[in-house]
């Protein structure tokens, strides 16, 4: 049985196949990509419920360094993020490595948006796993779609989830700390 965290990995491996890999663990390259990735989602949400109640935790988290890990030609960056507070869920690290689908030189416009490092973000979050009962120590953004950054002038996270998605484009920050979302 495949579980519904490697169905859009098995999609990028399938796209990705001809691309160079990068080396293992190498730092997060600074300039913008010239490849795109193309991910078919297995799971969706239509509300900020419903994404919740599948996420382990809820976090406002900081963006820390960043490094990218290519599997089978597939890049995947992984982000030290600083855990601010917890909203939701149980996480106690106060640092955790999180890992997303593609890299700043292999982007999607089908996935969140990568981390910024220093910038401020709502995150949903779940367990990465290889395979069903194999923790890795990492997270990922639940369904791809749970990440909001944070606009302090405009007292709002914004949507960074990628593109077509029901949930709203921004959550405000009383909302947010108030823990109404």
């Amino acid at each position: 049985m495949v579980k519904r965290h490697l169905i859009p990995l098995l999609s990028a491996t399938l796209v990705l196949a001809a691309c160079s890999a990068a080396p293992q663990n190498s730092p997060a390259p600074a300039t913008g990509g010239n490849k795109e990735l193309h991910v078919s989602r297995a799971e969706d949400f239509t509300s900020i419920a419903e994404l919740t109640r599948a996420s382990t935790a809820v976090i406002k988290g900081t963006a820390g360094t960043a490094t990218v890990e290519t599997v089978n030609g597939v890049p995947f960056t992984v982000t030290q993020i600083k855990v601010d507070e917890v909203l939701s869920g149980m996480l106690t690290a106060a640092e955790i490595p999180l890992k997303q689908i593609g890299s700043t030189q292999v982007g999607s416009r089908d996935t969140s948006s990568l981390l910024t490092e220093g910038g401020q973000y709502l995150i949903f979050l779940r367990p990465f796993y290889w395979t069903p009962g194999d923790n890795t120590g990492q997270y990922t953004i639940t369904g791809d779609r749970g990440l909001y950054e944070l606009d302090a002038k405009a007292q709002q996270y914004s949507f960074r989830g990628g593109v077509d998605s029901p949930l709203p484009g921004a959550l405000t920050t009383e909302s947010v700390n108030a823990r109404r979302f």
